[in-house]
């Protein structure tokens, strides 16, 4: 596994690690991203949304989360669509 990921960029690696929902977004705030979807059902899931609502533009990040806030929004609204449809 570790001949994979070495020359894959660190946005690879942070986005196809995404697709485990206990995987943590933001560190620094302790945000996993079962509970980002959860906030997004009920906040909304666009960049400027997802800011907002975790404040991860606030002075208490480090940054990294909020340099693929984009990469974020788009995976947290797949997720809700396959929960739409799911529930259909």
């Amino acid at each position: 596994m570790l001949t994979y990921w070495q020359g894959k960029s660190t946005l690879t690696r942070f986005v196809a690690r995404l697709e485990d929902e206990n995987v943590y977004v933001c560190v620094c705030k302790g945000i996993r991203f079962s509970e980002a979807v959860e906030t997004a059902r009920s906040k909304g899931s666009s960049p400027d949304q997802l800011m907002n609502a975790f404040g991860f533009d606030d002075g208490d990040c480090c940054g990294r989360c909020a340099n693929h806030i984009n990469r974020l929004s788009v995976n947290i609204t797949r997720e809700l669509g396959k929960s739409r449809l799911s529930a259909a």
